[in-house]
């Protein structure tokens, strides 16, 4: 179908279009400059128009969710989708996927409608514990890294725990260090894993980092306890790293997190491969300065290097980020969140567009999402928002956009979901590599075959290599 979108005002930081108004042109599931035709014009006027959201961190398929959710205690994958669309997504991307549970979270994937999705492998560093101690077999856990993320198409590479500690011989332990594990990951090739994905905690933020520029931290805001932990993490982003918030919205939710985090009724438990399961309990709001320091850092830091994200469902359900989105635009509606004093800074919808498009497709090295060029994928949210709607009301508008189009189809026309099936997409990182041998160390531990772990096409969307 070939679209017209007419006189909405555009927010794209990509390409530094700020509420300046113009139209859109979409033919062939992309935007062009300008079709012959247009079998369809939709009048945009005074609304808000931005690239479709993309979710950097939502557990949507985590493995152990399918029993939570026989309690009744999360979304169908039909909601998750619904709901999302309604806010103006267009692509979520689950953060926990091991080689093992490859295959399921992305039939976990598969079944949530209307979005795009990629994920971050897991990677269990015993299997290589003998390579990460010297750099000298780096280029050798390089290659084998790579050919793993290709064969689970993921996206991106994930270190859950930055060490290695187990027993072995009458208990005699034998460990890695987070420092050498850090240094090692540091010097790793950007061509082959141009970012290392690391999992924040407390611990973490008590090391010195040689080449933060290497990595973006996930959900810091969850592990931030004091400000020294808040200074640790400018300090990693001057260096370089980029970071998604982990912001908190003072509701009870699912929490997923080791033995020692877990909140009150524990629900399941789930062995991963890693020194401990993960657990999925009742969650809480802690009751240190983790949530202040994670909304001050929001409201504190250039914009480049943030990405959104509250580690859904542990701080916040993906179905808050319009009441966070409320916040961070307008002071008033922060004001009584906390005792202590927030920086008054206030987004924009520029803002908004950067930390929920612009970059998280950077960091998932998604070129042709996130902005409204030329030759974008032609995934688009608009808006009755303007830079002046009211404070109590933005909310409400941030949970129901009036169109979103989806690879050029039209998922909501009047704010109403039209159709729920679009072409679903699933998008990794491929290798030119052919050889599977040096990534069979990554299968040491395993009692599966590594040929048997590869993802076939009948789990995922149809893929598209980055």
């Amino acid at each position: 179908m070939k679209i017209r979108i007419q006189g909405g005002r555009l927010y794209d930081p990509k390409n530094n279009l700020n509420g300046e108004e113009g139209d859109i042109f979409i033919e062939g599931g992309q935007i062009v400059d300008r079709t012959s035709t247009v079998d369809k014009t939709i009048n945009a006027s005074g609304r808000a128009i931005m690239a479709g959201g993309i979710d950097i961190h939502s557990h949507v398929a985590t493995y152990g969710l399918n029993l939570i959710r026989g309690m009744k205690r999360f979304y169908s994958p039909t909601e998750i989708g619904r709901i999302y669309a309604k806010m103006g997504y267009t692509h979520v991307n689950e953060p926990f996927m091991t080689q093992l549970t490859a295959n399921y979270v992305h039939h976990e994937l598969s079944s949530i409608p209307i979005l795009d999705t990629s994920s971050f492998l897991v990677v269990n560093l015993m299997d290589i514990e003998e390579k990460i101690r010297s750099t000298k077999h780096l280029e050798e856990v390089e290659k084998a890294l790579s050919v793993a993320v290709a064969r689970a198409k993921a996206i991106g590479l994930k270190i859950y725990e930055p060490f290695v500690k187990y027993a072995q011989r009458k208990f005699i332990m034998r460990n890695v260090r987070e420092k050498k594990v850090l240094k090692f990951f540091s010097s790793i090739s950007k061509e082959r894993i141009p970012r290392v994905i690391m999992h924040t905690y407390p611990k973490l933020l008590k090391r010195e980092i040689e080449n933060p520029g290497t990595y973006h931290f996930s959900q810091v805001g969850s592990v931030m306890g004091s400000e020294k932990d808040y200074e640790k993490v400018l300090t990693y982003m001057d260096g370089g790293a980029s970071v998604d918030l982990g912001l908190f919205d003072f509701e009870e939710n699912l929490k997923i997190s080791t033995p020692k985090q877990a909140y009150g009724e524990i629900y399941g438990s789930v062995d991963m491969g890693l020194s401990e399961p993960i657990i999925f309990s009742r969650g809480k709001v802690p009751e240190g300065e983790a949530p202040f320091l994670a909304l001050k850092l929001a409201l504190s830091e250039p914009l480049k290097r943030i990405s959104f994200s509250t580690d859904s469902p542990a701080n916040a359900s993906f179905q808050a980020y319009p009441k966070i989105f409320s916040w961070l635009m307008r002071a008033e509606n922060r004001d009584n969140l906390f005792e202590k004093e927030l920086p008054c800074f206030e987004y924009s919808l520029m803002d908004i567009a950067r930390i929920t498009r612009q970059n998280p497709a950077d960091i998932l090295g998604l070129d042709n999402k996130g902005h409204l060029g030329m030759g974008a994928e032609a995934d688009i949210a608009i808006y009755d928002i303007d830079e002046d709607t009211r404070a109590d009301e933005l909310k409400d508008r941030f949970s129901d956009c009036a169109y979103l189009i989806k690879g050029g189809d039209i998922v909501i026309e009047d704010h109403e979901i039209v159709n729920d099936r679009p072409q679903k997409k699933t998008y990794y990182r491929g290798t030119e590599l052919t050889d599977d041998e040096p990534a069979r160390i990554l299968t040491r531990y395993s009692t599966f075959r590594f040929e048997n772990l590869k993802v076939d096409q009948v789990f995922t969307g149809k893929e598209v290599k980055v």
